[in-house]
């Protein structure tokens, strides 16, 4: 049986996954997989070939963590096909150990975590758009995920024994590019807890609201999308952040040029999100 064909498609579905979460395998077995591959039968395989696809998206210059996705989608795939009787081993397995070398992209700038100051992160939020600093407020304060927080509904808050939010609801993309709501991460519905100063930040966009409106959306009142959000506030709320030496809220304390470890923070957020923003104790 080849690589390609009937495989391609029956060795997808076979991982386990929903229809949704197999879009990207499908895309990097489109791209970068079965054009070097595809046209060979599965016992021809070897651990040689396996390295051999791996170094080709290296050398059009593809990030590490990309082709990282691609080693496990072939060692799904060739598991699979293990276990279905269609070869004896995962050619994965028998692949070289370093099949190109690895080298640190941003030295010293890999591992560690971010931590910003108060500060920091105020330089943040005072550069933002004022109709977005709510957001960026409530994900501070919350930790919840970029599509978790912007599929918050009004009716989420509770104030009764203390201020928590219900996150049970996410925005998911679909097999054709569209969005729908669907569960959080790992399926798990929370409630999670935020402080007062993030609730009253907040508390604007709930009073008069009906229970099922969006918490947060675009200045034209339509659901607020990632990358669109990433191009349009964050990333230039993070250059602005870098030039200015105070945020324009009037706080008051020692400067400091921090604009290099905005930089740093910038350069270690996935594909700029703002994510779940750690602060250093204290803070």
């Amino acid at each position: 049986m080849p690589v390609g064909g009937r495989f391609r498609a029956v060795v997808v579905a076979g991982q386990g996954h929903t229809a949704v979460q197999q879009s990207p395998y499908r895309s990097h077995l489109k791209a970068n997989i079965l054009p070097l591959i595809g046209h060979l039968r599965l016992d021809e395989v070897k651990g040689s070939t396996v390295a051999a696809v791996l170094r080709s998206p290296r050398e059009r210059g593809y990030a590490y963590e990309t082709i990282d996705k691609h080693t496990t989608v072939m060692l799904g795939m060739f598991g699979y096909a293990v276990s279905e009787g269609h070869i004896e081993f995962n050619p994965v397995h028998a692949m070289p150990n370093k099949p190109f070398e690895r080298v640190d992209e941003n030295p010293g700038d890999q591992h560690e975590p971010v931590y910003l100051t108060l500060r920091q992160y105020r330089r943040i939020l005072f550069s933002a758009d004022p109709h977005d600093r709510p957001l960026i407020e409530f994900m501070a304060g919350s930790g919840t995920r970029f599509g978790e927080a912007t599929a918050v509904q009004v009716g989420a808050f509770k104030t009764a024994g203390g201020t928590a939010v219900h996150v049970r609801r996410a925005w998911k993309r679909n097999d054709g590019r569209g969005y729908y709501i669907g569960l959080p991460k790992d399926r798990k519905k929370r409630w999670v807890t935020i402080s007062p100063s993030t609730f009253e930040a907040v508390r604007p966009l709930l009073d008069g609201r009906a229970p099922d409106a969006l918490v947060f959306t675009t200045p034209q009142g339509l659901p607020v999308r990632h990358v669109d959000w990433i191009v349009r506030i964050w990333n230039p709320a993070i250059v602005a952040a870098m030039r200015c030496e105070e945020p324009s809220s009037g706080a008051t304390g020692p400067k400091s040029s921090v604009g290099g470890a905005l930089r740093t923070h910038l350069r270690r957020q996935r594909r700029g999100h703002p994510g779940r923003w750690p602060m250093q104790k204290g803070q």
